[in-house]
């Protein structure tokens, strides 16, 4: 159903970039699209189209496996995985109970294929976040053009709070109807 709302806008005249959540133009969905999201941008923490070289392999591997590109979804996935690995080596492959597991992975900075990842002091994670603009082009050595999400900024070591600092955003009140003040809400 996402891949028509671009198309749908377009048809209904709008021709200018469309900005995209995290996962609109997710590289399980831009197979789906035609040419009408090139110049759309989107950010999240992957894109298949990263230029590093972890990420070319991985690119490379996954599509070799699976004959397509891997999306967030599959990147995600595989450093969970990866994070998991990485807490059982600690622990010599013993499993060692909730609480001390939770903390070993909460004590974790890797290098994931999408970059450097860590937790802050509240267990959420410290990552890059890539601005992403959809264009068609070869990469990685295939033969033919594709829509891609190529990265146009890279913002390091983002967490759950970027600009904010922490106390000052903990003092605001709970997201609920009230708060942020909405003068269009019933």
């Amino acid at each position: 159903m996402a891949a028509q709302f671009p198309k749908q806008l377009r048809a209904a005249g709008y021709k200018k970039p469309i900005l995209g959540g995290g996962t609109s133009y997710d590289e399980f969905a831009l197979p789906f699209m035609g040419d009408e999201v090139a110049g759309d941008v989107s950010a999240l923490q992957y894109s298949a189209a990263l230029t590093t070289p972890k990420n070319e392999a991985f690119v490379k591997k996954y599509r070799a496996k699976y004959g397509k590109v891997p999306s967030y979804f599959s990147e995600s996935n595989y450093t969970t995985a990866q994070m998991i690995d990485e807490v059982m080596k600690k622990t010599g492959g013993k499993w060692p109970g909730t609480e001390q597991f939770i903390k070993l992975m909460a004590g974790l900075k890797i290098d994931a294929v999408r970059g450097p990842i860590s937790f802050d002091d509240m267990r959420n994670p410290v990552q890059n976040i890539h601005i992403k603009k959809v264009e068609k082009k070869k990469m990685f050595g295939y033969d033919k053009d594709e829509l891609w999400n190529t990265v146009i900024k890279t913002y390091p070591n983002v967490s759950q709070f970027w600009t904010y600092g922490k106390e000052a955003f903990l003092k605001q009140p709970i997201y609920s109807r009230e708060f942020p003040p909405c003068k269009y809400c019933e």
